[in-house]
């Protein structure tokens, strides 16, 4: 049992974290991350349709499939092409096994694919198409809320039924990823007057990218500096950020990290310079995070982070570049879009941490299924309001298969379905956003349950930061921030004593004391690697 002393050192660490999402009304996959397959997808909940959208460069067929274990068995395909006309022809179709999907038609099933569309433009096939979440027949999956789906993606380069003799022959490439394709949340993009919203991007100058594999470009960025210089202020307003959007502007980038500063080190470069996995240790509060297979997060209307002031005066950018194939002379300037406005919101957000110690984590190998879980009980003293969850994003590495947080309430009901992901994939992760919110008041017990796959593995896995060893976490995103609710972990459920601020409409907000100050840096030098952990996060 680790003490009361350990946790409190992931306080300060998790106090702004930002883990960016597939926003609802926009959803996107990028397949290999090279815009070469693309995958976007509405929900319209009134009249219970999914629409989806594949662009791809390829002039041959293109498919989408459905599936609950990422196996072409049983799974639901849609396959269309541009024929030699210009018409688009879009199938629905259901995979038997490993051979071409029959038409549900030919099976017993119906059609269920309206709205088609689509073109072939510059070497690229652009289709579209609607169809009901729940279509009534066997052949089609029904898209469920909340529920986390394996994706099948594939493509022939050149040739299709129109030209290859009515065949769809082998495919070029495919993949299988993960989605949430109903998430939880109805939409909280934005409204449409966008220019009420003010925006101010971060990003690293114009860096090379190193010629090795791995390699870490750092930042720090004045935001305080940056919003008076660019609305000509003298005197900074209280601001909430409303949006962080990433902006990927090289395929080597593997994840991009954003903390906030609670004090203004000394003796050190603005950058960009080299970092490596080393950081400037009174920054370590995340306040923003991207990678592979993320996008945009938009705030819910009654909710956002803090920005310009308090431990986002100051931020500090790492970036982190995969260049596997050793290439020379790269050129980045990666970074975020931030969206923010002077009229306030009502509440602050927070972040709470849930899981499983990593220290903890021992995961033989050869073993088709590994569970730990970790339970905690929610009895400190909470303002009898409680708090209201926004969104969960669970996380593990490579070997996790399924995680969820279940949430037990004090008349004892059990909700063990909301944060949820049975398709677990480390290059898609996704935030659940929650709508309406999650109320929890004192007495509420949650759990984190993590199921491990280690088959054609001969080693031992062990806990921690790299992504060869595994982890169990759940980020919960809540507010008031200021209920400071922090860490859920081995029976311990506390809250943050460091940060006391006030309501976010009152404009005397003021930073933690210097005792406070003094006391978290002594933790988070003690407890560093903590933070070093996210590095690996995506």
């Amino acid at each position: 049992m680790y003490g009361l002393n350990y946790y409190k050192n992931y306080l300060g660490f998790i106090s702004l974290i930002l883990i960016i999402s597939e926003t609802f009304t926009q959803n996107t996959i990028d397949a290999w991350n090279d815009k070469s397959f693309i995958v976007n997808w509405n929900v319209n909940t009134s009249v219970g349709n999914i629409s989806f959208e594949l662009d791809v460069a390829t002039t041959g067929w293109i498919a989408i499939g459905f599936s609950n274990d990422g196996y072409m068995a049983n799974s639901d395909m849609i396959m269309g092409y541009i024929d030699q006309k210009g018409i688009p022809i879009v199938e629905d179709r259901w995979a038997v096994g490993r051979s071409l999907p029959e038409l549900d038609t030919n099976l017993g099933g119906t059609n269920d694919l309206t709205n088609i569309s689509g073109y072939l433009i510059s070497g690229r096939t652009n289709i579209k198409f609607t169809r009901k979440l729940k279509t009534g027949d066997k052949y089609d999956y029904e898209i469920i809320q909340g529920k986390s789906y394996k994706i099948l993606l594939a493509f022939r380069s050149i040739g299709n039924p129109s030209t290859e003799n009515g065949a769809y022959n082998q495919h070029t490439k495919m993949i299988s990823t993960s989605a949430i394709l109903y998430p939880n949340s109805e939409s909280t993009i934005l409204p449409a007057s966008l220019e009420t919203y003010k925006t101010l991007n971060i990003t690293l100058s114009n860096i090379t990218i190193a010629k090795t594999q791995t390699s870490y470009m750092c930042q720090f960025f004045r935001v305080d500096q940056l919003l008076k210089s660019s609305n000509n202020l003298s005197t900074l307003p209280k601001y909430h950020a409303v949006k962080f959007e990433p902006i990927f502007n090289s395929k080597f980038v593997h994840h991009i990290l954003f903390f906030g500063c609670a004090r203004f080190p000394s003796n050190v470069a603005i950058g960009p310079f080299e970092c490596q996995e080393s950081m400037e240790q009174s920054c370590t509060n995340i306040i923003g995070l991207a990678g592979v297979g993320s996008s945009s997060l938009d705030l819910p209307p009654e909710a956002a982070f803090v920005w310009g002031s308090e431990e986002t005066t100051l931020v500090y950018m790492q970036i982190h570049y995969d260049n596997s194939n050793l290439i020379e002379g790269v050129k980045d300037n990666s970074g975020f879009k931030i969206y923010y406005t002077e009229k306030l919101r009502p509440y602050n957000m927070g972040v709470s941490i849930h899981g499983y110690p990593i220290q903890k984590i021992s995961l033989q190998g050869g073993q088709k299924s590994i569970v730990l879980s970790d339970q905690c009980n929610c009895n400190m003293d909470m303002d009898p309001k409680g708090i209201n969850i926004v969104f969960a994003a669970l996380h593990g590495h490579k070997l996790l298969k399924k995680i969820r947080t279940e949430i037990t309430y004090p008349n004892g009901k059990t909700d063990s379905t909301t944060f949820r992901n049975d398709n677990y994939d480390f290059t898609m992760q996704y935030i659940n956003l929650i709508n309406p919110t999650i109320n929890v008041k004192k007495g509420t017990s949650f759990k984190t349950i993590c199921e491990y796959d280690t088959t054609g593995i001969n080693t031992t896995t062990i806990g921690g930061e790299s992504t060869s060893n595994e982890m169990c976490f759940s980020f919960i995103g809540y507010y008031p921030k200021e209920m400071n609710f922090a860490f859920c972990m081995e029976n311990t459920c506390i809250l943050n004593p460091l940060y006391r601020y006030t309501d976010a409409s009152n404009s005397s907000v003021s930073l933690p004391t210097t005792s406070d100050i003094k006391l978290e840096l002594g933790m988070r030098n003690l407890f560093l690697m903590i933070t070093l952990i996210f590095f690996y996060l995506f």
